[in-house]
């Protein structure tokens, strides 16, 4: 998870929050494969969630919107 979330990949960025959470970055796109990136992430994310194996991570909150299914458009 942490080379995932890590500025080097590219993947995510840190919120403009006053508490400490990752964002999608907007130029992740850029990458070649950064759609099987995060998805690799989300199976890894979801992994954790069923086994009730808990992440030191702080996600934004249009990330989890974006989990279930709440985001439109705008959010990012």
């Amino acid at each position: 998870m942490k080379h995932l979330l890590s500025e080097n990949l590219g993947l995510f960025s840190m919120a403009n929050t006053m508490n400490f959470s990752y964002k999608i970055n907007e130029d992740s796109s850029f990458m070649d494969n950064h759609l099987t990136l995060f998805y690799f992430f989300g199976k890894i994310l979801g992994k954790a969630l069923f086994d009730r194996i808990p992440l030191n991570i702080c996600l934004n909150v249009s990330v989890f919107k974006a989990l279930v299914g709440e985001v439109h458009e705008g959010d990012y």
